[in-house]
């Protein structure tokens, strides 16, 4: 996974080591000045991929009037894929709940007041979706191609079918997948935590070198903290070997 706030570094060594398959976490949304956009616009600036494919979009209050007063914060996740909406209250609880499946009902829901500006963009978010996705995977257009093409039709695709295809598309690398939240606040932790075990590779999808009883060390030194009663402490990841202190 690549945190944005070091995002440069890592896909540097992400290429480097032939990491494939990886998810972009934008973090930091509840601060002052953040952006979602701007975050976005920096992956493309800078390269980091051609096709960053957006999973979730931050609410930054379920109150229309905090948008107006520019107030910052965040309080809340679409997941685009799954159609639903993750809810933060005050004391950091959350709650999910499943969105309309038509453009209908998702006008006169209850979920957000009429007049929240985010109203206007989850459909056309989930459309751009799905087409970006039809994109790099031809199976997925054909199965687009045999919809209408009203939006509200775009609605009724069944989650399990996106995540199939957007799984495979970004095993092969086609696609970028972005989520984004607070860590800080554990805003959508959870939601990455689920993307990682659905999107990136288990053992099995990734091809390894026949391990040998005397197989060489090979490890990565991946943090080094500061402990008052220990020192400063090294953790590493052992790939091969044997290592002991």
């Amino acid at each position: 996974m690549i945190v944005v706030n070091r995002t440069r570094i890592e896909f540097i060594f992400s290429c480097r080591y032939g990491v494939k398959t990886r998810i972009v976490f934008l973090n930091k949304l509840d601060r002052p000045g953040a952006s979602f956009r701007l975050s976005l616009q920096s992956l493309l600036s800078h390269r980091l991929h051609p096709n960053p494919m957006v999973l979730t979009l931050p609410i930054a209050s379920f109150n229309p009037r905090h948008y107006i007063d520019g107030e910052p914060g965040i309080q809340g996740l679409v997941d685009l894929v799954r159609w639903s909406v993750w809810k933060w209250d005050e004391d950091g609880e959350l709650s999910c709940l499943p969105l309309p499946r038509s453009e209908e009902e998702l006008q006169l829901a209850n979920i957000f007041p009429a007049s929240h500006p985010i109203l206007s963009h989850l459909v056309p978010a989930r459309t751009q979706l799905l087409e970006n996705l039809s994109m790099a995977s031809e199976e997925f257009m054909e199965y687009l191609l045999n919809m209408s093409g009203d939006s509200s039709n775009y609605l009724q695709v069944d989650d399990k079918v996106i995540m199939q295809h957007l799984r495979s598309t970004a095993l092969r690398n086609e696609v970028l997948p972005v989520l984004c939240g607070s860590a800080m606040k554990h805003v959508g932790t959870e939601l990455v935590m689920d993307y990682i075990g659905e999107l990136l590779p288990d053992p099995l999808d990734v091809q390894h070198d026949a391990q040998r009883f005397d197989s060489p060390l090979t490890l990565l030194a991946w943090k080094v903290n500061w402990d008052e009663r220990r020192g400063w402490m090294t953790f590493v990841r052992v790939y091969s070997g044997e290592y002991s202190c």
